[in-house]
């Protein structure tokens, strides 16, 4: 383990807190009928912020592991611009449910935590949890 990383988890152990937030970025994928793909623009990537847990398993070697619960992802809106006209046609609220989103679990390098979001959404807003998917780094 190298000296930055032990220094951070050992923050973390002096810290005492299992509750975290942060900024991610979430890629959209708005998924409207054929002939609409062409017809509509809209904002494909959003920062959103999120909370999670952190619960960690230590003994007297060091740490053994560390694992990641997602409990919020911050609700966001996605516009719907007529490309022809430039007006926004309509206004989609999205909301996650972070125990249905797929965990992408990664190779942590100095980083433990979520990365990236890719989320599918449909015209009304429902989301594809079967293509949407968050990364995690932890060990």
């Amino acid at each position: 383990m190298n000296n930055k990383f032990k220094l951070f988890v050992e923050s973390l152990l002096k810290e005492g807190s299992d509750d975290y937030s942060t900024e991610i970025k979430a890629s959209i994928f708005l998924n409207l009928p054929e002939d609409q793909h062409q017809k509509y623009d809209y904002d494909s990537f959003q920062k959103l912020n999120i909370s999670f847990s952190l619960d960690m398993e230590a003994r007297s070697w060091g740490i053994k592991s560390i694992s990641l619960a997602l409990r919020h992802i911050e609700s966001f809106v996605v516009e719907l611009t007529d490309m022809s006209t430039g007006q926004v046609v309509s206004t989609i609220n999205v909301q996650i449910d972070p125990s249905k989103l797929q965990i992408e679990k990664e190779a942590p390098t100095n980083y433990i935590g979520f990365g990236d979001m890719d989320i599918y959404i449909d015209e009304n807003g429902a989301v594809d949890y079967t293509r949407s998917s968050i990364q995690s780094f932890a060990i």
